[in-house]
C-alpha cells in the first residue's frame, strides 16, 4: 500500500482536531491515555500547519490520518544516545481514524514519512510512543524501528519510549530488493520518454572505466519500435516451457545500452554499471525492468539501422510489472535456478550472506 499525504492547510485544523479526538477518544476506552486533553490542541495543529510540517491522507474528500515530519527534536532528545548522527527528522502525532485502523495506513504513513526523510538528505527518522501502549511499540519495531531508551515527558505518569531507524542503508536495501528482474510487464501502461531519459540521466553519473564513458542509449516507448525489439531477445533460460512474455504482458519500454567503438574498443563492466543504476531508478518509480543479455545484437542492429559504429551490449526492458517475483533462500531442493509457481509467483533463490563471504 502506497500513501503519498498532501501538506494540510489552514481550512484543514478543525478537521484535523476532530481526528485527533476521536483517536483520543479510542485511546481511553482501551484504557490507554497517551495524549492527554490538553494535547495536541488546534494551536499545535495551526502551528504544524504553518511551518509546512503537517501532512493530510485524504479518501473521498475525508481526513483519514494525519502525521508531523519535522527536525525538531523535544527537549528530552537531547537524553538519548541516537546512533545515526545529526541529519534526522522526527516524526509527531501520528493518528490514524479508528474506523480506518489495521489496513495497512499507519504503515504507509511511516513508508512516506522515510521517504520524504530519504529524499531530504536524512540518515534517520526519530519518534516517541507512550511506553504503555504496546500495540504502538510492537508496530513501530515491527517495521523496523529499534528502542534508543525512555524518556520523560511533561505532565505524564509514565515513561515514553524512543525510536531510531537508519534510512540510507535501509532505503538502498529496499530498492535493491524491488530492482527484480521482472519478465511480465502491463504493456498497455505506457513509460514516457521523459523518465527513460531521466534513467539515462542516472546512468550518466555512473562510473566509468578511465571515465572514457562510452555508452550511448537508445530509448524505445512507441509500439512501432517495440515491436522491433522485441523478437530479438530471449527471456527466461531457466523456464524451459515458457517463450517470453505474451502480448499484453510485454515491455512497455526498452533502453538499448550501446558501446561507442569510436570511443573505446572495449567497454569493461560500464553497461553493467549503468544497467543496475537505471533499475534502482525504475524501483523508484515503482516500474519492473529486466536486464537482457541473450540478445540477437546483429539482427536487431539491422533492425534498428545501427551503423557498425555501435555494439549493442544490453537492453532493458521497462514496464509495470505484471507478475510478483520473490526472493528467498537457497536450498538444496531449490539450487540457483528461478521457478514460477502455480500461482504466477516468480522464485528467485539467493545464496546466504554466510556462503558468500569468505573468512580467512
Amino acid at each position: 500500500m502506497k500513501i503519498y499525504p498532501d501538506y494540510a492547510d489552514p481550512e484543514d485544523a478543525e478537521e484535523i482536531c476532530a481526528l485527533i479526538v476521536r483517536c483520543r477518544d479510542a485511546m481511553a476506552e482501551s484504557g490507554m491515555e497517551q495524549w492527554p486533553e490538553f494535547y495536541p490542541d488546534i494551536d499545535v495543529v495551526r502551528e504544524d500547519i504553518e511551518w509546512r510540517k503537517l501532512h493530510i491522507y485524504r479518501e473521498a474528500g475525508a481526513a483519514v490520518a494525519v502525521m508531523t515530519i519535522d527536525n525538531v527534536q523535544p527537549e528530552p532528545y537531547s537524553d538519548i544516545e541516537w546512533k545515526y548522527g545529526e541529519r534526522y527528522v522526527c516524526v509527531h502525532r501520528l493518528a490514524v481514524d479508528p474506523s480506518r485502523q489495521r489496513e495497512g495506513i499507519a504503515a504507509a504513513m511511516m513508508s512516506f514519512a522515510e521517504l520524504y526523510a530519504t529524499l531530504g538528505h536524512s540518515y534517520s527518522v526519530r519518534l516517541d510512543t507512550y511506553s504503555l501502549n504496546a500495540a504502538a511499540n510492537s508496530f513501530y519495531e515491527k517495521i523496523g524501528y529499534e528502542k534508543r531508551g525512555t524518556i520523560q515527558l511533561p505532565k505524564k505518569p509514565d515513561r515514553y519510549n524512543c525510536y531510531e531507524k537508519a534510512l540510507m542503508p535501509a532505503a538502498l536495501q529496499s530498492f535493491v530488493k524491488k530492482s527484480r528482474s521482472v519478465r511480465r510487464f502491463k504493456e498497455s501502461e505506457p513509460v514516457s520518454r521523459e523518465k527513460l531519459q531521466l534513467l539515462v540521466k542516472l546512468a550518466r553519473l555512473a562510473p566509468s572505466g578511465g571515465n572514457k564513458q562510452p555508452l550511448k542509449f537508445i530509448l524505445s516507448h512507441e509500439i512501432e519500435r517495440n515491436a522491433i525489439i522485441f523478437p530479438h531477445l530471449a527471456w527466461a533460460g531457466y523456464i524451459k516451457d515458457w517463450d517470453g512474455p505474451a502480448e499484453g504482458e510485454r515491455p512497455a519500454a526498452y533502453i538499448v545500452i550501446l558501446g561507442d567503438t569510436e570511443i573505446s574498443r572495449t567497454f569493461g563492466c560500464d553497461h553493467g554499471i549503468a544497467a543496475q543504476v537505471m533499475m534502482l531508478g525504475a524501483a523508484m518509480w515503482e516500474l519492473g525492468a529486466c536486464i537482457i543479455g541473450s540478445v540477437d545484437r546483429k539482427v536487431l542492429a539491422a533492425a534498428l539501422g545501427l551503423s557498425e559504429r555501435y555494439e549493442i551490449l544490453l537492453v532493458l526492458a521497462l514496464g509495470e510489472p505484471a507478475e510478483t517475483v520473490l526472493l528467498e533462500d537457497v536450498t538444496e531442493e531449490t539450487g540457483i535456478k528461478y521457478w514460477r509457481s502455480a500461482d504466477g509467483v516468480h522464485h528467485v533463490p539467493k545464496r546466504s550472506l554466510a556462503d558468500l563471504i569468505i573468512e580467512q
